[in-house]
């Protein structure tokens, strides 16, 4: 096994070499000029092939190693081309670029009842931290990973256990806050309402959120920070926190929203409404509702790159929808994360039937599609029908802060409409 492991370690880091100096190759002739050096320490963090393609590709991923995609470019002006040259400058030149912009950004994670030990997010996203405070020679410890977590005992004090497990294993700060921390919280800073939205004292989606958008800057202690928002059953690629450092550094002075990329199960498109006779004749397609990807897709909320923004303070689905007058942003240089959410149906165990499982996922399904299918046509966040009930996501242009769109959402006239 030793001398299997060497054997393989030396043909990729021959590989390494190889890719490293074609690449440095055809940058010169594009007039870029960076190192093969740069680019093994570029390869070693990102790897040979997976990173998004910009719009102007006319695709989001190419399975391609990279250096093929960018002989076939060819075009220094390209936006994967500029976006790969700044992550080359930053390791080989400006190393202080990824510390100003982890600095100027924060990782939280909202999670109710489930067992961390079993989800992906966290101990993920605690190699990727690990791995930029060891390229930096910063400790990891003054980057602290905040979890909202509204778990109910014992769920909880399992969750601190293992939460305990990954601080020693990789040294990261991880700041674990229960419910009563949560409100606490919410009410020192007079913003309780956005956070409780059940009559029942719970967070659901809008609160769960607005904690993460509003508290995770007050512990961080800047109110312009960018948040990296987890989710917990999303696996984060080691490059991932190079990846949103130096954008949050490039793009630290703009009120931004950049989406989240992800592979893996696709829940993030349901159903409208299910007959009797459609589930009997098409159970396959509710089947295949939530299948597996492999192609990227936009999330939304896994993975979200964002200065803070409120959501629609209510206990369901579509809450994102509530502040979109931002700058927003699509493409970066970053491989995907990986959506390891089970599949809603069948249920976990192996089914005798096609039938098996079929009325306990359809009882939670319409409750939660028709919460949707209200906000929808009550609200209209993003104006699909011409007629959004929020003013200020119609207005035309980005604000410049939350505070700038408190501000215009507080106005009388803009009360009076509401």
């Amino acid at each position: 096994q030793e001398v299997s492991h060497h054997l393989l370690t030396s043909k990729v880091e021959e590989l390494i070499q190889i890719k490293a100096e074609r690449c440095s190759n055809l940058f010169k002739k594009m007039g870029l000029h960076y190192p093969p050096e740069a680019w093994k320490t570029f390869f070693e963090i990102f790897g040979f092939y997976g990173l998004q393609m910009p719009k102007s590709m006319g695709r989001l991923h190419d399975e391609r190693p990279l250096d093929e995609v960018i002989e076939e470019i060819g075009d220094g002006s390209n936006e994967l081309i500029v976006g790969i040259s700044r992550h080359l400058h930053a390791l080989s030149q400006a190393p202080e670029q990824y510390q100003q912009g982890l600095e100027a950004m924060v990782l939280a994670m909202p999670t109710y009842g489930k067992d961390l030990s079993r989800e992906a997010w966290l101990p993920s996203v605690a190699v990727s931290m690990k791995k930029i405070c060891r390229f930096l020679s910063i400790s990891p410890v003054d980057h602290p990973i905040f979890v909202f977590d509204q778990s109910e005992e014992p769920v909880y004090r399992a969750n601190e256990a293992y939460i305990e497990t990954l601080r020693e294993a990789h040294g990261v700060r991880i700041v674990h806050l229960d419910r009563d921390e949560i409100v606490a919280l919410a009410q020192k800073h007079q913003i309780e309402e956005l956070i409780v939205t059940t009559s029942d004292g719970q967070f659901g989606f809008g609160g769960a959120r607005n904690s993460v958008f509003l508290l995770a800057p007050a512990l961080k202690g800047n109110k312009d920070v960018a948040i990296h928002m987890g989710d917990d059953d999303v696996h984060v690629p080691a490059s991932t926190l190079f990846s949103d450092a130096l954008f949050t550094y490039f793009h630290k002075d703009e009120y931004f929203s950049r989406s989240g990329l992800v592979v893996g199960r696709k829940t993030v498109e349901v159903f409208g409404s299910l007959d009797l006779s459609y589930v009997l004749q098409k159970v396959e397609d509710i089947v295949l509702c939530s299948k597996w990807v492999h192609e990227p897709f936009f999330h939304g909320m896994a993975g979200l790159l964002s200065k803070p923004k409120v959501c629609l303070d209510i206990p369901h689905g579509q809450e994102e929808s509530s502040l979109e007058a931002m700058q927003k942003y699509l493409f970066d240089i970053r491989k995907p994360l990986v959506h390891l959410a089970g599949a809603r149906y069948p249920a976990a165990s192996l089914p005798v039937n096609r039938f098996s499982g079929l009325a306990s996922f359809l009882s939670k399904q319409n409750v939660y599609v028709l919460t949707l299918l209200q906000i929808n046509d009550l609200i209209d966040p993003y104006s699909l029908h011409k007629r959004c009930a929020l003013p200020w996501n119609t207005k035309g242009t980005p604000f410049s802060s939350l505070d700038e769109a408190v501000k215009y959402m507080i106005q009388p006239e803009i009360i009076a409409e509401m």
